[in-house]
């Protein structure tokens, strides 16, 4: 069934998604990013989209691997002569998952081991003083560190007492009341609970869920897991999540990989695939499939194809579920849907721009707003086996 379903997807799109990757090639190909280097705004982005379409068409491997190392060099050349910020968003932790992720790809002209020896350290000590600090965002804070440790993990296990250190101390500075563990920021309401994907609890979970998956402490983290999903579960009314929680309000997201339930589902998804919890899956396929009907119409905030809070982001999310969780022709229908959507932006005035403010269009860089991030999410709609690089934005 995957396999037709990819089929059909091809013959549906395939011609015209192309034809936008052979346009996003030639603008990465000789364009510079300027004092930008990470993954999600920067050089390292255009190296990872390279890398990923080297594997669709293996013929024009060699000529992405130089302009892949042109890009590397340029950024690590960057960061010898500036002072760079230190976060997940536009910083060194975000160049650090960028160059683990190529060097695993083996499309790097050198040996980083020195760098990664240098990289772990520092990081490492970063991620500690963050929660010590009760910063856990994915962008500003600790678990964009932590992220970063999951993707060294996935090429060596030297990684792994980090990782356990991370999952034990996230732990010991959260505040457990009678029923859930709780993860209080700083800059947040002593009532206000976050449940997004890129600032809240959904990123907790995923994390957890993946030192489960790699067996690192299973037995002591599963519990904790279980009580997460149970957490999450608990504001669930009618088969919607709030994003948020407050005193005072409930707020419900549109569609969007930041907030909301796309992030949201796919951490319980993720979750019950691990803790083998069918309870978990199917409460979270029925908030799938509620939201799996939502169209454009519903969403009247979202004018772009991008992948944070684009069409683009929400095709690619349920393509995934799809792909992953569940062959269910609602989420079928929804994959189709979204990516329809994408291409009529795609084929209009707008193709691959950003809208910064109302009525006003830029084309960006990088993963989550850029021109990057809409090629990525393309390469994935033609082959989904080619998706390695939607974990940078915690989907597992």
């Amino acid at each position: 069934m995957l396999g037709l379903f990819i089929s059909i997807l091809d013959m549906c799109y395939k011609k015209d998604f192309e034809i936008c990757l052979k346009k996003i090639s030639k603008k990465i190909s000789t364009s510079r990013s300027e004092d930008k280097l990470s993954i999600f705004n920067g050089a390292l982005s255009k190296a990872l989209y390279l890398s990923s379409l080297s594997r669709l068409y293996p013929e024009d491997k060699e000529k992405n691997n130089l302009i892949i190392n042109d890009y590397v060099t340029e950024a690590f050349e960057y960061i010898e002569n500036n002072n760079i910020p230190l976060n997940n968003l536009f910083g060194l932790v975000n160049f650090g998952y960028g160059i683990s992720s190529l060097s695993q790809s083996e499309v790097l002209a050198v040996n980083l081991q020195e760098t990664f020896n240098g990289l772990d350290q520092h990081i490492f000590k970063l991620n500690i003083n963050y929660l010590d600090n009760n910063n856990y965002d994915f962008f500003y804070g600790a678990l964009g560190c932590a992220n970063y440790f999951l993707n060294r993990a996935q090429s060596t296990n030297e990684v792994d007492d980090k990782l356990n250190t991370i999952g034990l101390k996230l732990i010991e500075v959260s505040k457990k009341n009678e029923s859930f563990y709780r993860w209080k920021k700083k800059t947040s309401n002593e009532n206000e609970i976050d449940l997004s994907i890129s600032h809240g609890l959904s990123s907790i979970l995923m994390f957890i869920s993946r030192l489960i998956e790699l067996n690192i402490s299973p037995d002591y983290f599963k519990p904790i897991a279980k009580n997460i999903c149970s957490q999450i579960l608990y504001y669930e009314n009618n088969n919607r999540i709030p994003d948020s929680i407050s005193k005072s309000e409930t707020n419900f997201s549109p569609l969007r990989w930041c907030h909301g339930e796309l992030g949201i589902v796919s951490a319980l998804a993720y979750s019950s695939k691990v803790l083998n919890d069918k309870e978990i899956n199917m409460r979270a396929f029925s908030i799938a499939t509620k939201i799996s009907k939502f169209k454009l119409i519903d969403n009247h905030d979202i004018n772009s194809a991008i992948i944070c809070h684009g069409t683009l982001g929400i095709a690619h999310v349920f393509n995934k579920w799809f792909n992953c969780y569940w062959k269910s022709n609602e989420i079928k229908d929804a994959v189709h849907y979204w990516y329809n959507e994408s291409n009529k932006i795609l084929n209009s005035k707008i193709q691959f721009k950003n809208c910064v403010t109302k009525n006003k269009y830029e084309e960006e860089i990088g993963i989550l707003t850029g021109v990057e991030g809409i090629g990525l999410a393309l390469i994935s709609a033609i082959n989904y086996e080619i998706s390695d690089w939607e974990k940078s934005i915690l989907l597992y």
